[in-house]
């Protein structure tokens, strides 16, 4: 048996050396290090692609812009909630659903009228809003579901900019990375 052991160094790279020498500790250490930071880069590129702002998205003129901006300007058959209550309009299952943030707990329930619905229009009216957490993965029923459109009524920035809202919006979701809709955003406060 001793005789094969020896001769498994020459079969094995690694175990050519007789000990490991400090470049190859680095050499490890910087592999590990880069496909760690390609790693995180990944994953704050999908969250970027996942949340945006609705005026930069429309610009872009593609197909699927134009349906959004469809969805969100055009008359569809709609669903309300409020205070637990579903209040249908139009013909047919709801396309979109409308909501605030105090009705999450409501959308993780099954419910068949919501099986059609592409859009879910979130209205933020005031800062208590964005302390409530949607967290994606726990939707039930939503087959069609493609996008969140999420509309604050308030600046939740300081001043007049919006410079926030790209971060206040990726704190109220969890679980995008795990789902295939898309946020869209915007400040639309009334006069």
């Amino acid at each position: 048996i001793l005789p094969k052991l020896k001769n498994i160094k020459h079969n094995v790279p690694f175990l050519k050396k007789e000990f490991i020498s400090l470049t190859d500790i680095i050499n490890t250490r910087k592999w590990i290090l880069l496909t760690s930071v390609f790693s995180m880069l990944f994953v704050l590129q999908i969250s970027a692609q996942t949340i945006e702002n609705i005026d930069n998205f429309m610009n872009d003129g593609s197909g699927e812009s134009l349906y959004l901006k469809n969805l969100i300007t055009e008359l569809h058959s709609s669903a309300y909630i409020e205070d637990g209550v579903v209040t249908t309009y139009g013909n047919g299952s709801p396309v979109i659903l409308n909501t605030g943030t105090k009705e999450f707990s409501f959308l993780y329930n099954e419910n068949l009228a919501f099986g059609e619905t592409e859009l879910i229009k979130l209205v933020i009216d005031k800062p208590e809003d964005l302390q409530n957490k949607f967290d994606i993965t726990r939707l039930q029923g939503f087959n069609n579901l493609a996008w969140i459109y999420v509309s604050f009524s308030f600046n939740p920035c300081s001043g007049d900019s919006d410079d926030c809202l790209l971060s206040r919006v990726q704190n109220l979701f969890q679980g995008l990375d795990q789902s295939s809709v898309k946020v869209v955003y915007k400040l639309s406060i009334p006069n």
